[in-house]
């Protein structure tokens, strides 16, 4: 309300709202407002399948299997604009985020040999009534090389498959590395051929967008540090991991199938521990020595070891790496008994201390494995990064001392595996995705927050072999994490940290979560329906949505969120509640938010007893809900805090005070008047009784002696 409807209020006069732009169309169910991309209008069921972004018609009731995967359905997509194109809708449905961080450099991607990311965004779904991430695609061309891992097909030629498979794959991943993007989903169910076409057919990579990196990404095609970890915690990979895939593939296609897919993930990670990758992979596999030499440098179990994609060009031109030799892990002269598992090597002691942690914290105890390490593997080192691993156990908090100890000596140990600790293995780049899926699974999300208090993840980039520049961002982000979990007051605590270690999640707050809002436009406009919907929470403001507006949105102070914990009675909470509201409509430019302001007026009674004639009262009452039907929550709030109205107020209250102890005053002095009135008659009286007295006496007197003369 600008000054002048101020006066004009207080005159008594009508106030006219000002000439807004005209308020979003009510919500068909969810909000359909997504500053992230321009396709996040509402999709309608049309007869033959859901419209999207007033383009798109996605065949909701066409399933594709052989293009769907753990995170997304995948269904065919017809363009109202190109009737030719031949595209596909993948629809997120496990409730972990895509990979929105990539997404834009991928959609200005055109080439051959990867589909092309053509749309993106939030959206009605309405098959299951929810918002649901949707991202639109080019169709791969041809068919998978296999629809599952453990299928067989016909072996193929070691020159088909260096010139149709390994080349366009090469020049794939080469590509995302100039968009500083790693695939994470190489695998023969994920790579498209025409075979038909013979000789001329290239391969095609398929999405890796759908969910977390790695998340679908079979055990088999993972390098051993990332097999360790858990499929959500793999986290952010490097072209060495797509490198590595696009070997295992190879290895695939030249004998149409591997034995060891047969076995289950535990007993594939044991022997690439055991026997190395190249070995443990290529057994049985006969091939030429090139193609050996090719695939023992694509399979380095060291990824400093491993052929680059320039390595691998220069082995297709034919020059050849001569004298290059993987790095083989240091071997004990004898092996360390776990349990009844023979450990030859500190990694595949780590594996087993992992997986039986009483047995591991005994041994570390008593002794054992230092001693063995000092004898048997012959690094002085490793013994004295155990050793450190126990007194930074001791310092430390978060968990018991025996579960950090573990989880440190495991990292002294094997320091490029994930993080292991309390059942829970994670790469740092991972921690965001594990965490989103312990709050959807609604368990393990203390295991996670006690990491972060120990600080296993800080801890985990000082045990690196080598800092590299990406490790920066990471100690400042775990440090950030550690102290939020440290106050965890509204705004901060686990949920803080699950939004800033996940920059393009939608927020998780119970009553907002099934509008996937993922920016303050699409959370305000959800709030706001909710606000108009029967049933609705006490307050707006849950864990959820507090950190998820403070992780968004700097500029708000942490002190207003406090104060949305204070007394309900108090003021300052409904000041608050109201002022929070109305720098959210200004952040994100919603001129008309109706629902939400008439919820900010069941909020600030407390605050319109601040005013204390009580005729004002009612008439800013009856102003602010007739105002909060324009939905300005900034008017609202000019209203109460208006510093002329309460001085007026103020002035009118003091001018009251005066003629109250002025009247009081004089009430006091006729009082004491009349009290003195009555004592001097009191005393007259007395005076008159007296003389009367005396009088009747000497009457009587007079009379005797009368009588007697």
């Amino acid at each position: 309300m600008a000054p002048s409807d101020l006066s004009a209020f207080l005159a008594g006069e009508e106030v006219s709202p000002e000439d807004d732009a005209a308020a979003p169309a009510p919500f068909s169910g969810a909000p359909h407002h997504d500053a992230a991309s321009a396709s996040e209008a509402p999709p309608a069921a049309s007869g033959d399948g859901v419209r999207f972004n007033d383009r798109y018609e996605i065949r909701s009731e066409r399933p594709l299997s052989q293009l769907s995967s753990v995170t997304a359905t995948a269904f065919p997509a017809l363009d109202s604009r190109d009737s030719s194109a031949e595209l596909v809708a993948y629809v997120c449905q496990t409730g972990l985020p895509p990979r929105w961080d990539i997404l834009s450099g991928l959609r200005g991607l055109d080439s051959p040999v990867t589909v092309r990311v053509v749309d993106y965004g939030v959206a009605d779904w309405p098959p299951d009534r929810v918002r649901r991430p949707i991202l639109i695609t080019t169709r791969p061309r041809g068919e998978p090389l296999v629809r599952a891992i453990r299928q067989e097909r016909k072996p193929m030629p070691e020159d088909r498959v260096q010139r149709q498979v390994l080349q366009p794959l090469v020049q794939a991943i080469s590509e995302l590395k100039l968009r500083r993007t790693f695939h994470g989903s190489i695998n023969p169910t994920n790579i498209f051929l025409r075979e038909a076409e013979g000789a001329t057919a290239k391969a095609v990579l398929g999405e890796c967008i759908s969910g977390p990196p790695g998340y679908g990404q079979p055990l088999l095609f993972e390098p051993i540090e990332r097999g360790l970890a858990m499929p959500v915690g793999r986290g952010t990979g490097s072209m060495a991991d797509d490198v590595y895939a696009i070997g295992v593939t190879l290895l695939f296609l030249i004998a149409g199938k591997l034995a060891i897919a047969q076995q289950d993930d535990r007993a594939i990670l044991d022997a690439k521990i055991e026997r190395g990758s190249f070995t443990a992979l290529s057994a049985d596999i006969r091939m030429s020595p090139a193609m050996a030499e090719l695939l023992r440098g694509m399979l380095a179990d060291e990824p400093e070891s491993r052929w680059t994609a320039t390595d691998i060009e220069m082995w297709i031109d034919g020059r050849r790496q001569a004298g290059r030799q993987p790095l083989q892990p240091r071997r004990a002269s004898r092996p360390y008994d776990m349990d009844g598992q023979e450990c030859w090597t500190a990694r595949a002691l780590a594996v087993q201390m992992a997986r039986k942690p009483d047995k591991a914290i005994s041994a570390l105890e008593s002794g054992d494995i230092a001693h063995w390490l000092r004898r048997n593997l012959d690094d002085p080192g490793l013994v004295e990064r155990l050793e450190e691993a126990d007194r930074g156990a001791r310092s430390g908090r978060g968990g018991t001392y025996e579960d950090r100890r573990l989880a440190r000596s495991l990292m002294a140990l094997d320091p490029i595996a994930p993080i292991r600790f309390k059942g829970k293995a994670i790469m740092p780049t991972g921690l965001g995705s594990a965490l989103a899926e312990a709050y959807i699974r609604g368990s393990g999300t203390q295991e996670i927050a006690e990491m972060i208090t120990a600080q296993l993840p800080l801890n985990w980039v000082n045990s690196q072999p080598a800092f590299l520049p990406e490790f920066a961002p990471l100690t400042s982000q775990f440090d950030s994490a550690r102290g939020h979990l440290e106050r965890p007051v509204l705004g901060n605590g686990l949920e803080r940290v699950l939004y800033e270690l996940n920059p393009a999640i939608h927020c998780m707050g119970p009553s907002v979560e099934v509008y996937c809002c993922r920016d303050l436009t699409s959370l305000v406009l959800a709030l706001d329906d909710v606000a108009g919907r029967p049933g609705r929470p006490p307050q707006p403001f849950d864990r959820h949505v507090a950190a998820f507006i403070l992780s968004r949105h700097n500029r708000i102070k942490e002190k207003v969120f406090t104060a949305l914990t204070g007394d309900p009675k108090g003021s300052e909470r409904g000041l608050a509640f109201l002022s929070l509201l109305s720098e959210l409509q200004r952040e994100t430019h919603l001129r008309k938010l109706p629902n939400l302001a008439a919820w900010a007026v069941t909020q600030v009674g407390p605050v319109l007893e601040q005013f204390h004639s009580r005729s004002l009262r009612e008439k800013v009452r009856d102003h602010i809900e007739k105002e909060a039907k324009q939905g300005d929550l900034k008017r609202l709030l000019q209203v109460l805090t208006n510093v002329s109205l309460v001085k007026k107020d103020s002035a009118a209250f003091r001018l009251a005070m005066r003629d109250y102890a002025a009247i009081t005053q004089q009430i006091g002095l006729r009082e004491r008047g009349l009290s003195n009135d009555g004592r001097l008659t009191a005393d007259f009286g007395r005076q008159v009784a007296a003389l009367m007295g005396g009088l009747l006496a000497a009457v009587m007197v007079v009379v005797v002696v009368l009588m007697q003369t």
